[in-house]
């Protein structure tokens, strides 16, 4: 249970990751009902514009990560296709290998043991490609759905639904000034309700089409 809440916070934040990369704020107009398409439209524009998008093949992040005490190091690699790998070793304790080839995943634990994807852990892990591949912005990625739920209670945000086929659903909170994600929720399992709180931050994106974090 305690690697499978672990797996769970370290697919999370490196879903931030995956999104943050992108961030820039353009303040913008809104009008009073807001279509789907548009919402899309406008957080594609916020984002870099579709374009310049749906130039990046390859994402590569790499950092150090903190997790129920432990820290080491993490490093992830997502492309257009939707393929994805994520390599974590928080030490002796911890150190696993996830690969999704786009419909199927693996995950390499420590004593090099290779265990397939399925349930809970798959449905996340389409979910965690289907946002870093921005499939729910770019026609012809992965398969999926995006729908609008209308304002929050707060009457600051957008609230959009989106669901990958196969994968785990989360609510998108799009703050109406910017067009930006604000917050994320979605459900690991039945008891397990996660809000994760989205910052911008600085994106470099070469000429090759890669995006390095």
């Amino acid at each position: 249970m305690r690697q499978s809440l672990l797996r769970y916070g370290i697919t999370a934040l490196s879903t931030v990751v995956l999104i943050g990369a992108y961030g820039r704020v353009h303040a913008r107009d809104q009008a009073s009902q807001m279509t789907t398409e548009t919402i899309l439209s406008r957080l594609a524009q916020a984002l870099g514009g579709l374009e310049r998008l749906g130039e990046v093949e390859n994402i590569y992040t790499r950092g150090t990560l903190e997790v129920a005490g432990l820290r080491g190091k993490i490093e992830d690699w997502q492309t257009a296709r939707g393929q994805h790998k994520q390599w974590i070793d928080l030490g002796p304790a911890y150190n696993n290998t996830i690969i999704f080839n786009g419909g199927r995943g693996w995950v390499i634990d420590r004593n090099n043991q290779i265990t397939p994807l399925s349930g809970v852990s798959l449905e996340l892990e389409i979910l965690t490609s289907y946002l870093g591949s921005f499939s729910y912005l770019i026609r012809g990625r992965m398969s999926g759905t995006v729908t609008t739920n209308g304002d929050d209670a707060s009457g600051q945000f957008y609230v959009l639904q989106v669901k990958p086929e196969g994968g785990r659903a989360v609510t998108f909170f799009i703050d109406k000034k910017t067009f930006l994600p604000s917050k994320m929720e979605r459900h690991a399992a039945a008891f397990l309700k996660s809000t994760t709180y989205l910052k911008n931050h600085r994106r470099t994106r070469p000429a090759s089409g890669q995006v390095t974090c």
